[in-house]
Formats: C-alpha cells, structure tokens, sequence
C-alpha cells in the first residue's frame, strides 16, 4: 500500500467551496420557505360588533371566535414570513413579541408555561398573558389583566 501526502487545497478553493456550500443552503431555505408558506391558509378576520362588550369587535380564525377591543388591527405578518397572525394596537410589532394582542396557534403546536384560561404577569411590564383553546385553536392574549381577562372568556367555536 502506498502512503501519499495530502497537500492543503488552495486557500482560493476553499473560498470558493464555502461560497458554493452558502449558496445550497440559501437556495434550500428560501425554497422550503416558499414552499411551506401557504397562500390559501385561513387568516382572521373581522365578522363585526362584538355582542357581549360595548366597543369591542368580534374576530375569528378559522373557527375560534373572540372579542379584541375597537380600535386594534390586523397585524401586517408580510415581514415574519407571514407566520404570524393576530390583532393588536396599530403600534405592536406583527414579528415582535411582548406586546399587547392576540396571537393565533394550532393548538398542537402551541406549547404553553400555563394552562388554559390561567392568566400569569409578563416579567415586571405589568401585564399579563394567558390563552384559551377553541377549536383546536390556541388564542393567546397580552395586555392588562381585565383587558385579557375579558379577552380570553370571550373565546369560543364560531
């Protein structure tokens, strides 16, 4: 059997290797995300008034239902990869975590701290966050604690 000795590869080649194996792995990601973003996934929307709580407005994603306060929005999700939907005040982040509003889950891929209905502080900000479940949909809400109180009884199957 016959020895030979590895010379290292040019440093010029190695670059240009790593470049290539950066450019695989960019073309892969950006194909699983487009792949994996569904346009035809449900969203929520406004359905009205809400019925229980005077200035309040009724949402609904796919066939959870809940109450959110007037004034909130739809939050743009378009630069989370359109991962995110939920409803808040026109200044919350759609990417962002630790405001106020409500977020939509699957429910079996939503792993909470706390069980459903339990309300628990945010870390010292004064609010609270807590969810409950409706058809399989985990309705998570922040804000103060009567606000998401009120939120969370509001929950149920359209």
């Amino acid at each position: 059997m016959r020895v030979t000795s590895r010379e290292p590869l040019p440093q010029s080649r190695v670059l240009g290797l790593t470049i290539l194996f950066v450019a695989v792995v960019a073309l892969v990601v950006s194909i699983l995300l487009v792949v994996s973003t569904d346009p035809a996934q449900p969203r929520s929307t406004r359905v009205g008034e809400s019925t229980e709580h005077v200035g309040w407005q009724s949402i609904v994603y796919r066939d959870a239902q809940v109450d959110v306060p007037g004034d909130w929005e739809r939050m743009d999700a378009s630069e989370c990869g359109g991962r995110v939907d939920g409803w808040g005040p026109a200044t919350t982040a759609a990417c962002g975590g630790g405001e106020d509003g409500v977020v939509f889950f699957l429910e079996s891929t939503y792993d909470p701290v706390n069980g459903p209905g339990e309300v628990l502080p945010v870390g010292g900000t004064g609010t609270v966050a807590g969810y409950e479940i409706a058809d399989e949909v985990a309705v998570t809400a922040q804000g103060s604690a009567a606000e998401v109180r009120q939120i969370l009884a509001s929950v149920h199957r359209r």
